[in-house]
């Protein structure tokens, strides 16, 4: 199961940037990156940090905002920490959403330059979470996402210019669930339109394939089969249509073909 983990902007005194003087960073990519941590037992309660990264180049910073979000009913963030070798700026640390204790913001302010730009990754800090016992496998991704990209990171530079850098999600992995392969839409492969004359038989069978679990046979049903023909699941991914019309059914019938593998389907109109 693929959980998503979000914090929400929360803007901390002294961060108040208005959307018009974003801008992008004119040198090389800036990256915020968020760390994977393997959690392998959840027998007994744990406490993990997430670590969080940050590239940038040429560029002198005096703030940086990170907001982020912790999308799971069944982990606890319980907070978050500035880097040790950052952590003397005037202001820094981590603040709650306020409304999800799932959300936050791990943020520095500073009045002067606090990080020399090198184009090299570095530590920012981390998220302190707590996995209790038993929580079942899943994968947890560490994410920023809001409506305005100005909204999502912040970096102010030496020199007073404002940008977003890119933004790299971390994960959880909570006993293998980030190892288990994502499911798949099946494909259906439709044959197109279908005639036949009055009196005469017609047949044709529908197929689909499903790369995402090819072990189980998928659900395949008709809707809008007309009252002169009937439609019979193969059991084998297919789906075969038997009919024969008389002269009141002349004119034109859709019927829509379904292939469903429980969680995902696709749909063909004949």
């Amino acid at each position: 199961m693929r959980q998503r983990l979000f914090l929400l902007l929360t803007l901390v005194p002294f961060l108040l940037f208005t959307a018009s003087a974003f801008a992008q960073d004119p040198g090389n990519p800036d990256i915020v990156r968020v760390g994977v941590v393997d959690v392998p037992d959840v027998s007994t309660e744990q406490a993990i940090d997430v670590p969080i990264y940050i590239t940038f180049d040429e560029s002198d910073i005096m703030a940086i905002q990170v907001p982020l979000w912790v999308k799971s009913t069944d982990v606890v963030l319980t907070g978050g920490t500035v880097d040790a070798g950052l952590a003397g700026s005037a202001l820094n640390g981590f603040t709650f959403d306020g409304i999800d204790d799932h959300k936050g913001q791990l943020y520095i302010q500073s009045f002067t330059t606090f990080i020399a730009g090198t184009g090299t990754e570095q530590p920012f800090g981390s998220l302190q979470v707590t996995i209790p016992a038993g929580t079942a496998a899943q994968c947890v991704d560490i994410d920023t996402a809001f409506v305005t990209p100005s909204a999502t990171l912040l970096m102010v530079a030496g020199t007073g210019n404002n940008w977003n850098p890119q933004f790299v999600i971390g994960q959880i992995n909570i006993d293998g669930g980030c190892d288990q392969p994502q499911n798949e839409a099946p494909v259906i492969a439709c044959p197109g339109p279908q005639a036949t004359d009055i009196d005469a038989e017609l047949t044709f069978t529908v197929t689909a394939t499903d790369d995402g679990n090819p072990s189980s046979p998928l659900s395949m049903t008709a809707t809008g089969v007309p009252n002169w023909a009937t439609v019979t699941d193969n059991g084998d991914n297919s789906i075969t249509f038997t009919g024969t019309p008389n002269c009141a059914d002349v004119g034109l019938v859709s019927v829509v073909f379904t292939a469903d593998d429980g969680e995902l389907n696709d749909v063909c109109t004949v």
